[in-house]
């Protein structure tokens, strides 16, 4: 009798010692760091890295082109730059300026003076901008490209003010607006793509009387923004 009990007892022992035994082996078969370097182990989830660019104490210069949006009887074309202090990730002050280079007649335009269904005017074309404007970049993400490759982006605006000058050369008050997307390249490199709007007193003749008008000139631009110092360390706060 006391012989059948501890063959019972042994019993009972295997009976949980096996199953445990056999779920580690079954863990440690599955998990390629237990396998050794015999078996391919392919990684698809990457670390998300640090930014690769930090703007805080550096100086962004960018010259830029743009092309108007808004203007039903002209294709405005501009060159321009900026050059912006930001001490700090967030915020930034720069001063800019755009020059309107070319200003093409759309067929809006030959329709009207065809049609005779408006007035002739002759309109004094907006030809230079310089303003100061507050920068403000509220919004940092990465991207995910098919997991191959993880881009760095933010989304800024601006706010600011000065002088234009029109095809007359009379300076006048003007107002500038701006919503965009910079792309992170290198440490010291960026691609920034902008919907900007310079807002100023409008000039133009009709039957040799001047009238003026608010107007605004919408301009989609795009440029390349270099960073001074062109490197920069992480440091622990």
């Amino acid at each position: 009798m006391r012989l059948l009990y501890h063959y019972w007892i042994v019993f009972l022992v295997a009976a949980l010692l096996v199953p445990t035994s056999m779920a580690f082996a079954q863990k440690d078969s599955s998990d390629p760091l237990q396998r050794g370097k015999s078996l391919q182990y392919s990684d698809r989830v990457r670390a998300i890295p640090r930014r690769p660019l930090l703007k805080s104490g550096r100086l962004e210069i960018i010259p830029r082109v743009g092309i108007s949006l808004n203007d039903p009887y002209y294709y405005h074309a501009s060159a321009g730059g900026g050059l912006t202090y930001f001490p700090s990730e967030f915020w930034g002050i720069g001063l800019g300026g755009d020059y309107f280079y070319s200003a093409l007649q759309t067929q809006n335009l030959e329709l009207i003076r065809q049609g005779m269904v408006a007035q002739k005017a002759d309109y004094d074309l907006p030809s230079t901008f310089a303003y100061l404007e507050l920068h403000w970049i509220p919004i940092y993400g990465k991207l995910s490209l098919f997991s191959r490759g993880i881009f760095h982006y933010e989304t800024h605006f601006t706010l600011g003010g000065g002088i234009h000058a029109q095809t007359s050369d009379v300076l006048e008050p003007a107002g500038v607006a701006s919503v965009g997307q910079r792309l992170t390249l290198s440490e010291w490199c960026t691609l920034s793509v902008e919907l900007r709007d310079l807002v100023y007193a409008g000039k133009y003749k009709v039957y040799d009387q001047e009238r003026h008008s608010i107007s605004h000139s919408l301009m989609l631009s795009v440029g390349l923004s270099f960073f001074i110092p062109p490197s920069f360390e992480y440091s622990k706060q």
